[in-house]
């Protein structure tokens, strides 16, 4: 038998237990340390009794219990301490994120005071602390952002709660943006009991599909590679369209406490908009904000990026981005609202990101195509008010957990469905296409929501809903571009009110020379059956038709239409004509109504 076979187990447990003892002494027994304990955090100091020769300990508080979890970096390189406070009073355990610029500050002090860590006065003993902090915050362990949505590659997505839904283990992602509405989105109830109370009741109702699919396909903005958007619905009265959009909120939330208002600050809304990236957004009181904040909004959220800021050492922030997808409510097209007194035109881009939807679905009842078992549509309505407020917050999550469960997969699905949506659509112009799509979007996630046994209603349900939603909208804005209805807009009520008011009519039977005023617009030329021409001179046609639009454009789009009458040939679209004696040029209409108005009225 050799010397180590005859060694005793016992031995050996206690030689290792000696090894493990000397590992967590200092290399220095003289040498102070930091000790953290359930009681606190300590410096520790060590010297020899003079007389006994024994090392004698002096432990100094520093503050109250905290764990240092390690450090973090985020997306634009600053550096963080990640500290955890523990369970307090019932509280839960809270992670308190601490840029390392504010450690050893009255303002990082402050920041760990009102988290709950008691930091003891002495000077000396905070110098320790934060060199402390600062020390372990070198073991770079998290990644720390201010924006919910998709992180890693896909691979986590931050609720606007500050949860992260994740499949992997190794994942040390944490949420370090607005949490104003965290609980809000801490949901309540089950996905059964959601459907239990609103799901069964989507099906045959067009509205409440496109609320609450508009809800779901948020997550998908970023996986399809599609932009920020929404939809805004609107009717003169109480028909429902809030309750549409109220159970579009619990998908992901309490239906009252996660709303915003339309009428806040830009910085409000990038901060919200920050914790809603690749997530959700109800819009309410859209009546009671100016016509600043609903441009700010359509310019900034819809655009997905905040304004330009200074840096207060020199230069500029780095710019917020994010991707959301809004329901809004209001009694008029929002166009009503930003262009009321004149001051505001809302943009072709703008009507694109955010197309206006009669609300009423048509059937009598308000909002609702059906309302199923209930009386009346008040009674439908006020059911889904309440339940909104009792079952929230779990259909979402769990559809972001099916989309982390087969990322690639149900990217290439989701393009299936809404190339099949699509392919049943007539042909549309630019700005018309693009909104389609994002009907298509709502499609696929109510599609893909179906598949994942979260809604209880079928493919063709789905898509019939969203299909009469998309055909309401066309009734009333057309498939073409909404800068070429525009332009016809303006040309249209140029016409109604000059037509007969501000044209000298030429008469071949009356004399040469008419008496022209000083708001004259240009000559009417009567043709008996035909329809009259109407020579306009070029700096009314520019000052009054073509307004903010480029000259060249609304040229372009009257002479398409056969509105405007151009030379056959030359570059000029201009024709001259003499009157009074004079030669002078002008922008020569055929009627005082666009080509398609004409048809409409034979």
């Amino acid at each position: 038998m050799s010397e180590a076979q005859a060694l005793n187990p016992s031995i050996i447990t206690e030689k290792l237990a000696e090894i493990r003892n000397l590992a967590k002494q200092p290399a220095n027994e003289l040498k102070p340390y930091i000790d953290t304990t359930t009681s606190g955090v300590f410096y520790v100091t060590r010297q020899h009794d003079k007389e006994t020769g024994e090392v004698v300990e002096k432990r100094t508080p520093l503050s109250s219990h905290f764990k240092h979890l390690g450090g973090g970096v985020d997306d634009d390189g600053n550096h963080y301490a990640i500290l955890e406070k523990s369970q307090h009073y019932g509280k839960p355990a809270r992670v308190i994120v601490l840029p390392l610029g504010v450690v050893g500050t009255g303002q990082g002090w402050s920041a760990l005071q009102n988290n709950g860590v008691m930091v003891y006065s002495p000077k000396l003993g905070r110098e320790k602390l934060a060199d402390h902090i600062q020390k372990e915050a070198l073991n770079i362990n998290h990644a720390i952002t201010n924006k919910g949505g998709w992180h890693h590659e896909g691979k986590a997505y931050i609720l606007p709660s500050g949860e992260v839904l994740t499949h992997q283990d190794n994942l040390n992602v944490i949420y370090n943006g607005d949490k104003s509405q965290a609980e809000a989105f801490k949901g309540k109830g089950t996905v059964q009991s959601w459907n239990d109370a609103i799901g069964r009741h989507l099906a045959g109702n067009s509205r409440l599909c496109l609320a609450v699919g508009t809800a779901l396909a948020a997550p998908l903005l970023k996986l399809l590679g599609m932009e920020s958007g929404g939809f805004h619905i609107h009717s003169d009265s109480s028909d429902g369209k809030t309750t549409a959009a109220k159970i579009a909120l619990s998908v992901w939330a309490h239906s009252l406490t996660a709303k915003a208002s339309w009428n806040g600050t830009g910085y409000a809304f990038t901060n919200l908009a920050n914790s809603r990236n690749d997530n959700f957004m109800m819009l309410d009181e859209i009546g009671e904000a100016t016509q600043k904040a609903v441009c700010d909004v359509a310019y900034s959220v819809l655009n997905g990026t905040s304004k330009a800021q200074g840096a207060k050492d020199g230069g500029n922030r780095a710019m917020s981005m994010w991707r959301t997808l809004l329901f809004s409510t209001g009694e008029k097209p929002i166009r009503s609202y930003v262009e009321r007194g004149g001051k505001y035109q809302w943009q072709a881009g703008q009507e694109t990101r955010l197309p206006s939807i009669p609300a009423n679905a048509g059937k009598g009842l308000g909002v609702f195509d059906t309302v199923h078992s209930f009386d009346n549509g008040k009674a439908f309505a006020d059911h889904l008010n309440q339940a909104s407020l009792e079952h929230y917050g779990t259909v979402g999550a769990a559809f972001v957990d099916a989309l982390l469960n087969s990322q690639e997969a149900t990217i290439a699905t989701a393009r299936q469905y809404m190339d099949t949506f699509k392919a049943t659509l007539p042909t549309m112009g630019n700005q018309a296409g693009r909104i389609s799509d994002r009907f298509a979007l709502v499609v696929s996630a109510l599609q893909l929501a179906i598949d994942a046994g979260l809604l209880p209603l079928s493919h063709e349900e789905a898509a019939q809903a969203i299909k009469q939603c998309l055909n309401d909208w066309i009734a009333r804005s057309g498939t073409g571009n909404y800068e070429e209805r525009k332009i016809f807009e303006y040309g249209a009520a140029f016409f109604e009110q000059a037509a007969y008011s501000r044209f000298v009519s030429i008469n071949q039977s009356s004399p040469t020379h008419q008496h022209t005023g000083s708001d004259t617009a240009g000559l009417r030329e009567e043709r008996g059956e035909q329809l009259p021409l109407y020579w306009v001179l070029p700096s009314v046609f520019d000052a009054e038709i073509c307004k903010d639009f480029d000259r060249a454009k609304v040229v372009q789009v009257y002479e398409v239409a056969g509105w405007l009458l151009v030379p056959k040939s030359g570059r000029d679209k201009t024709k001259t004509k003499t009157f009074n004696g004079e030669k002078r040029r002008y922008y020569v209409f055929e009627g005082s109504t666009p080509p398609t108005d004409q048809e409409e009225t034979e």
